[in-house]
């Protein structure tokens, strides 16, 4: 029976700890445990988080969790392949390869960490090559990666040429044992020299460093990419419109 994950948190922390979906739901947790629009479930063989339109599972969905997400008019399901029932859900539209990595990564290319008072200078990477409808207004983007590295469960590592940042890595999500990787950026007229490269080798090590397993999610194309880097395959992740 799902209940709150707040009335079990021993219990929750430890089940999300097993991997890159439970990870991104205890990083959620600690920013959005008080947010009333915000709902963090847990039944012991599953722990969820909804926020808006997006649900993440780790763990397996049963009947119970089909009917919430449908009661909350939630439509989209970030999960592990088949943990969702297919007969439950209307469309798989993306899925790709999770990879963990559990050694740090060699490498010696010099890059810099940013903080919560150098924020600012990502912004351009960071957002280039989106569409402008699907850029993050900057205060919203700003304080909430703000508020995460100055409650260290972010990190990023960048590369700066001629006064500006022009390739960074970051973590989409942070537990205490667990990372993720998410944004990994280079502009345009700075990529193919290997930048993108030493960003995650960097940021990797500092991860590891930090006692914390890393995870990425990448397309299957992509994939062989980081695999050179040491990330080995986990799973296969699914984004599913239900």
């Amino acid at each position: 029976m799902l209940k709150q994950a707040s009335e079990n948190r021993d219990a929750f922390f430890s089940f999300c700890r097993r991997d890159n979906f439970g990870c991104r739901i205890l990083s959620d947790f600690r920013l959005y445990e008080n947010d009333p629009a915000s709902h963090f479930l847990f039944s012991g063989n599953a722990a969820l988080s909804v926020r808006g339109d997006w649900a993440i599972l780790c763990g397996q969905a049963d009947k119970e969790i089909v009917q919430l997400l449908s009661f909350l008019r939630c439509p989209r399901v970030f999960c592990a392949e088949n943990a969702y029932p297919e007969d439950a859900f209307a469309r798989l539209d993306r899925r790709g390869i999770v990879g963990v990595l559990r050694e740090a990564p060699s490498g010696n290319g010099k890059t810099e960490s940013i903080n919560a008072e150098n924020l600012r200078d990502i912004y351009s990477c960071f957002q280039y090559n989106l569409a402008p409808e699907d850029r993050d207004p900057f205060g919203d983007w700003y304080v909430e990666l703000s508020h995460r590295l100055r409650h260290d469960f972010c990190h990023i590592r960048a590369i700066r040429r001629e006064g500006k940042i022009v390739s960074l890595a970051l973590t989409a999500a942070e537990s205490d044992t667990q990372a993720v990787l998410g944004s990994v950026r280079t502009l345009p007229d700075w990529q193919r020299q290997g930048f993108a490269n030493s960003t995650v080798r960097a940021l990797s090590r500092e991860l590891i460093a930090a006692g914390k397993t890393c995870y990425l999610c990448a397309i299957d194309e992509i994939f062989p990419i980081y695999q050179k880097i040491g990330y080995q395959k986990y799973t296969i992740w699914w984004e599913l419109t239900i």
